[in-house]
């Protein structure tokens, strides 16, 4: 159990999320697809205005069972939206 006044805590750094590929933007950075797995609403809406602002495409969920079916349905041959290039969850927050 944790202590009262400890948890979760997150800092914004110049840029949150880069990847460096091969350049397809004039900086050299590519944006990407995203999926986010969050409990906490007030996490979950600053990352995805956070990562939003840098230019990525955010999808965020509230429950495990969503992420799941989302990162499912997004990679169906026939009515899929496409691979989300990174899925930022806590594996634990989903155990309950």
């Amino acid at each position: 159990m944790r202590k009262p006044g400890t948890g979760t805590t997150c800092a914004r750094r110049e840029s949150m999320l880069e990847f460096r590929t091969t350049p397809s933007k004039p900086n050299g950075v590519r944006k990407h697809r995203l999926l986010i797995g969050e409990a906490n609403p007030a996490l979950r809406e600053y990352l995805l205005a956070v990562l939003r602002s840098d230019g990525h495409e955010v999808v965020a969920m509230a429950s495990g069972l969503d992420l799941l079916d989302t990162l499912a349905v997004s990679i169906h041959p026939e009515f899929g939206s496409g691979h989300f290039d990174l899925v930022i969850s806590e594996a634990h927050a989903w155990r309950r």
